[in-house]
């Protein structure tokens, strides 16, 4: 578990084949401001490896206790529900590094 100011949180980083791949498993409160601080610091670590790809997949589908404001908020910023391959269903979205 990671914490960003009062957010606690459960992922990883992991480059494979030159793409960033950000993946959130679990978010404890902090609202909707955890996200943001975390694109701002996958896209600084991406600049910083010279990637040019971020692949988010956050494991927000069948949580026990499902929050709804975070579901809204990647809906809102453009994550869509796909069969991530060796993942299964999450919340995705590509982010090209400019």
């Amino acid at each position: 578990m990671l914490n960003i100011g009062s957010a606690e949180f459960l992922g990883q980083f992991a480059v494979k084949d030159d793409v960033l791949v950000v993946e959130l498993a679990q978010i404890d409160g902090g609202g909707e401001g955890v996200l943001p601080a975390i694109s701002r610091i996958a896209k600084r670590v991406a600049q910083i490896k010279s990637i040019q790809t971020i692949d988010c997949i956050v494991h927000a589908i069948n949580c026990a206790e499902p929050n709804l404001k975070l579901r809204s908020h990647l809906v809102k910023t453009g994550f869509e529900i796909k069969d991530v391959p060796g993942k299964g269903d999450a919340y995705y979205k590509k982010i090209n590094v400019t």
